[in-house]
């Protein structure tokens, strides 16, 4: 299709996460790294692409929370909203050279998620969204995003780091619980969630305090949800993004560790699949 009308917003958006192709792309499989707090990795490629995408936001008029910048802003929040920034969903992918790694912009108000970018240098694969519209450009050219239209959970496809799971596990209980098939497509919720909007997955679970140590947060999510949101899955619908109980994601200052989890799925069954794994963490 021809390029789609976007807003200036967005295209600036676009612009700051292509970035990656500078700040980012050349450490690809060669670079150091220290541990975060949680454990995570962070690299300096990293930090140093988290402070242009602040300061780009920053000079827009949003406010910015950065995965990379452990100080917290204060103060009102603008009208344009607040920026989520992930500058590098899948250090880990990132450092062993997979290719397999996003930069995440995502912009909430009044808590929610309205605009939204997903950045791949590697495969200069890009999702963007705003207005009720995503798009995906791959391989120089640009498609619409339209989820599955697959309603049953027996043949829905669920998308974790692995294609095993940990025997045992409350995640295993719960995709037991669905009845769907697991598919490995590598760390971080970028991953896993493009593979839905592709049209490969119908489903994602990060589970939380139910089972993994380390937890997601909005800067994770915010981007990845204003993409779902954005989305039409030929049911009169678009795709959906809540904590494992069905509640509502929150995207003010105030948020941290999704302790609760998150279930994104193409919104077609997704009250089927919060039924079902409720009946395991209950």
């Amino acid at each position: 299709m021809s390029n789609p009308t976007i807003s200036g917003e967005l295209s600036y958006i676009i612009t700051l996460a292509r970035k990656a192709d500078t700040l980012l792309l050349p450490y690809h499989g060669n670079c150091g790294s220290t541990k975060k707090a949680d454990g995570s990795l962070s690299i300096y490629a990293e930090k140093e692409m988290g402070r242009t995408i602040s300061t780009g936001l920053q000079e827009k008029g949003y406010l910015v929370v950065n995965e990379e910048e452990p100080e917290r802003p204060s103060g009102s929040i603008p009208k344009k909203g607040i920026a989520w920034v992930d500058p590098l969903d899948g250090t880990d992918e990132f450092i062993q050279g997979t290719g397999r790694f996003w930069t995440l912009i995502g912009i909430a108000q009044n808590d929610i998620p309205v605009m939204g970018v997903a950045y791949n240098p590697f495969s200069k694969e890009l999702f963007f969204a705003e207005d009720g519209k995503c798009y995906r450009e791959t391989n120089g050219r640009i498609y619409p995003v339209q989820l599955s239209s697959e309603s049953d959970l027996s043949h829905m496809k669920l998308t974790w780091t692995t294609p095993t799971l940990t025997s045992g596990s409350k995640l295993e209980q719960m995709v037991t619980a669905l009845g769907t098939k697991v598919i490995g497509v590598g760390v971080g919720p970028a991953n896993k969630v493009t593979a839905i909007l592709r049209g490969e997955a119908h489903l994602t679970i990060q589970p939380g305090k139910f089972g993994d140590p380390k937890y997601a947060y909005p800067w994770d999510d915010c981007a990845l949800h204003a993409l779902l949101r954005n989305t039409s899955n030929n049911r009169e619908g678009y795709g959906v993004l809540t904590d494992l109980w069905g509640n509502p994601m929150k995207y003010d200052l105030g948020q941290g560790a999704r302790t609760e989890g998150f279930v994104a799925s193409t919104g077609i069954s997704h009250k089927e699949i919060i039924e079902e794994i409720a009946r395991v963490i209950s």
